[in-house]
């Protein structure tokens, strides 16, 4: 069962004892103990998308992969990519662990057809160990770093103690832009606050605001001609549904335009692109909207 020891002391460390008890049942009431919740986050979340013609990125696990593997093959406009063996915070594994995990993923499911070589490690907890095992074993870009925008000291203050434990755990950088990594594999932050940040550290449960604050990072993105990631749970889409539709109509009316594509597209075009050029064509910038599967239930 996902509410194991392991899990529970990791939620108490980040985000604390009092916000851990009301995570744990937020996530009753969020997953359920069938699948069915969350294949209903993620058809609406694909719908969106598909209504603004738009290509999107999930990472999910691929222990759960392999047992929704039908479900998953069937979403049209989503590229998919790894989120670790098991939703699991890597950084406190042994070496060993960690490359029996990666032979797993590589013997039982890394098909190219089915997931892209891409990695977004759990709580986006990296370290260079892992970003050495993943570049060995053929994974184009990680996108584990990650890069906070500023937010409004009143929304800070709903929670900062929740807020301090995310940045503590996330351990933001300044790169904007998609960088090698000293393994050779391309790194591509993600833009913090992300929806767990905002909403189950927060208590931001207004989408207008959410949006406002997502709209925010992407107008400066846009004007340092630089890259959005936003990172958006499906099991938070139905609180955050209005808000990615305002990013995503505020995008396509940018002028010069906006790149908006899909990590794997970003990453072969960041590595082969033109040194004198930032970005295809005549766009400014680049979004690219992303989403973790932690997990299809609380049992599997």
């Amino acid at each position: 069962m996902v509410l194991n020891n392991l899990n529970v002391i990791h939620a108490i460390r980040t985000k604390g004892a009092i916000n851990s008890a009301k995570r744990i049942a937020y996530m009753l009431n969020r997953y359920g103990l069938g699948s069915q919740k969350m294949k209903a986050n993620i058809l609406k979340y694909t719908a969106i998308l598909k209504k603004y013609n738009i290509k999107g990125t999930f990472f999910i696990t691929v222990e759960s992969a392999i047992l929704h593997k039908d479900f998953l093959a069937n979403l049209k406009g989503i590229e998919l990519a790894v989120h670790g063996y098991k939703h699991i915070n890597y950084v406190t594994l042994h070496k060993d662990v960690k490359e029996n995990h990666l032979q797993k993923i590589n013997d039982i499911f890394k098909n190219p057809n089915f997931l892209t070589n891409g990695f977004r490690a759990p709580y986006l907890s990296q370290d260079n160990i892992m970003l050495d095992l993943l570049s060995n074993n053929g994974f184009l870009f990680d996108s584990s770093a990650s890069k906070l925008w500023s937010v409004p000291s009143e929304i800070i203050n709903k929670n900062k103690k929740a807020y301090d434990l995310a940045l503590e755990l996330y351990d933001p950088k300044d790169f904007e832009l998609p960088y090698l990594t000293e393994s050779g594999l391309l790194e591509i932050p993600v833009s913090l606050p992300d929806d767990e940040i905002l909403i189950d550290r927060l208590g931001i449960k207004d989408s207008e605001t959410i949006g406002k604050i997502w709209l925010d990072i992407l107008d400066k993105t846009h004007k340092n001609k630089s890259l959005f990631v936003l990172q958006l749970h499906p099991e938070r889409i139905n609180i955050a549904a209005n808000a990615l539709c305002s990013i995503l109509v505020a995008a396509k009316k940018k002028s010069p335009p906006i790149w908006i594509t899909n990590l794997g597209e970003l990453a072969k075009w960041w590595v082969s692109k033109p040194k004198n050029k930032r970005w295809p064509s005549n766009y400014q910038s680049a979004l690219c909207i992303t989403g973790d599967i932690d997990r299809m239930s609380l049992l599997k």
